[in-house]
């Protein structure tokens, strides 16, 4: 969700987990996480089925819910949380220490009044610039972030931004900003950290927890996948095969150099070599 220059923008992913099971718009039709309420634009995260009890809510209040600024919002959340309970059956409970009970559901608004945010405890508050909420919203943030200062990228170009960099949530993906001598800054790609592997373990899934193009099995990625790829981030083609490529050759060449010590790390080293080969294999491979 964003605001600049006069224009308020929202957007968000379609994709529902279900614990380990994702499901996206190719086969769930009613995906959408944005619904309407007179003049507002309401984003809603947590639970699928908080989206269906604030649609039937708003759409059947005689008095259109005012959603103008804080206190209004606020006052609109109090009474929409005692129809949560009595009518949508809402169980409110989370944490023992927690001051107020929770209406289970994080919501964001854009209208031409401004954006807020509603958080589950029912703290109301009106953004200036852009703000997130869901799963990825550390990232979303961080990619608005960088990028809001940009001439070239309005409120709904921003928004688009998040929406794609917040699907990359709690993935341990970071950015790094390092400081230019003539000022302003450089902004990359962190390591990597925290990265278990699961592919080693055959009771384990093998699904990634995201897709390269179509793809979650890593088994099964094309070089038509990694096009898909680069066209949704935005990149050319040709640039992210050679990045692949030089990513498999520069792992290949480091595994002669580490040292083996046991069976079970040989395994490991086979399993990674088996996976760059395929992927040295895009040099041959056409779309």
């Amino acid at each position: 969700m964003v605001r600049k220059n006069g224009v308020a923008a929202i957007a968000a992913d379609t994709l529902t987990t279900w614990g380990d099971g994702k499901e996206s718009a190719t086969y769930i039709a009613n995906s959408e996480k944005i619904i309407r309420v007179g003049d507002s634009y309401l984003g809603c995260t947590g639970p699928t089925a908080a989206k269906y009890a604030l649609t039937d809510y708003f759409s059947g209040l005689k008095k259109p819910a005012d959603l103008s600024g804080v206190e209004p919002i606020f006052r609109t959340w109090l009474k929409l949380h005692v129809a949560l309970k009595e009518s949508y059956f809402l169980r409110a409970e989370e944490e023992a220490d927690d001051a107020f009970v929770s209406s289970r559901t994080d919501v964001v608004i854009a209208n031409a009044h401004g954006i807020f945010g509603v958080a589950a405890h029912r703290t109301v508050q009106e953004f200036l610039k852009f703000y997130a909420f869901g799963s990825g919203y550390q990232v979303a943030l961080g990619a608005i972030y960088a990028a809001y200062d940009d001439t070239e990228r309005d409120a709904e170009a921003l928004a688009r931004l998040a929406r794609v960099k917040g699907k990359l949530d709690g993935k341990n993906y970071s950015l790094l900003y390092k400081p230019l001598e003539k000022g302003g800054r450089e902004t990359m790609l962190s390591p990597l950290y925290d990265i278990v592997s699961t592919a080693y373990y055959p009771e384990l899934s093998r699904d990634m927890a995201m897709k390269i193009g179509k793809e979650y099995s890593s088994e099964n990625v094309t070089a038509k996948d990694f096009e898909q790829l680069a066209e949704e981030a935005g990149l050319g083609k040709a640039l992210v095969r050679r990045r692949v490529l030089e990513l498999a050759d520069t792992v290949i060449a480091s595994l002669a150099k580490v040292q083996i010590a046991n069976a079970t790390a040989e395994k490991v080293a086979s399993l990674i070599r088996e996976r760059c080969e395929k992927a040295r294999g895009l040099r041959e491979s056409k779309s």
